[in-house]
């Protein structure tokens, strides 16, 4: 498990965040046969680490760190504010702050409210 972990880490460290490589050029990287090289990568992506495309060859890549509120439409703009607002409170030491969520109706508290839990 520790060997999978540092491949990750030499991986993370080699590689930018979303490009694809396969695993015959991370066996040329690692110094090992492209077999347990492809061992290791179906591994790091039973474990969520790594993402896989099953194509010929097969591609792998890193998504980059993964943040709850990725996938909301306003995050990088009229939602900015309020996303860093609930991570200080909930990042807030020692157990987070409480959080009042108030609006309208059909704005999406309940969404807001799951990405925060």
């Amino acid at each position: 498990m520790k060997q999978i972990i540092s491949i990750f880490e030499k991986i993370k460290n080699q590689v930018p965040a979303g490009l694809r490589f396969t695993a015959s050029e991370v066996a040329d990287y690692l110094g090992i046969s492209r077999s347990m090289a492809s061992n290791y990568l179906n591994q790091l992506v039973k474990m969520d680490l790594l993402e896989k495309e099953n194509t010929r060859p097969v591609n792998f890549w890193y998504e980059g760190e993964k943040d709850a509120f990725s996938n909301l439409i306003g995050r990088d703009g009229s939602m900015e504010k309020v996303i860093q607002q609930c991570k200080a409170s909930v990042n807030y030491p020692p157990d987070g702050l409480p959080i009042i969520i108030k609006g309208n109706s059909g704005v999406g508290k309940s969404m807001i409210a799951k990405l925060i839990y």
